[in-house]
């Protein structure tokens, strides 16, 4: 049986991408499922409140088996259909979400995914892929290759600080996460663009 909270935050996030995008990419789910997961654990929400759990694959991507599980049934229930575009959602589909959304159960997590999809109203998703390359928990698997749990201890504790910064410059109102969000993506993205320029940089020297 797929996971409850996954299952609902596939409905959400593909409906929100769709809307936005025209389709969603599958791996695009994993990735705002992933920041609306650290969304919450700025807003002080214990990593284990979230209901599932995520990986760093190779290529510096989140990758969730309880999001890809729920993916694939929601596909089996005709809810989301694979086109050439990525995913979509049918009718059942957003029948089914808005359904599951008026739920008390799904309410509190709205917030954190409604914070993560709305990020693409002021960056491209390309750079939002970019820029959580960067992130505390991606950013090591990204340099060093291979696949590891997401979320450790000493990742956490990074984020913290990270997030501990954001709330000294902003101030301590959590009210619209969308703010935080924006300002943690465009300071991972401006630390993803020094990281790709020392890579062409090296590769220059190298060659000559």
């Amino acid at each position: 049986m797929p996971n409850p909270p996954a299952h609902f935050d596939c409905l959400y996030i593909a409906s929100r991408l769709c809307d936005r995008l025209g389709s969603a990419a599958e791996g695009e789910v994993h990735l705002f499922a992933y920041l609306a997961c650290l969304l919450s654990l700025f807003d002080m929400q214990p990593v284990a409140d979230w209901g599932y759990n995520f990986a760093g694959l190779s290529a510096g991507a989140p990758f969730s088996p309880e999001i890809r599980e729920s993916l694939d049934s929601l596909v089996l229930q005709g809810s989301l259909v694979r086109g050439d575009p990525g995913l979509l959602l049918t009718e059942t589909g957003l029948a089914e979400f808005r359904f599951l959304g008026a739920m008390s159960f799904f309410h509190e997590r709205q917030r954190y995914l409604d914070a993560a999809c709305s990020s693409l109203r002021l960056f491209p998703v390309g750079l939002i892929r970019a820029a959580m390359g960067m992130e505390p928990g991606l950013r090591p698997i990204a340099a060093t290759g291979g696949a590891r749990p997401l979320l450790a201890d000493v990742a956490i504790n990074q984020l913290h600080e990270q997030f501990d910064a954001l709330v000294q410059t902003l101030g301590p109102d959590k009210a619209d996460l969308l703010v935080p969000a924006s300002v943690w993506l465009s300071y991972l993205s401006e630390m993803s663009r020094k990281h790709d320029w020392k890579v062409i940089s090296s590769s220059v020297l190298r060659s000559k």
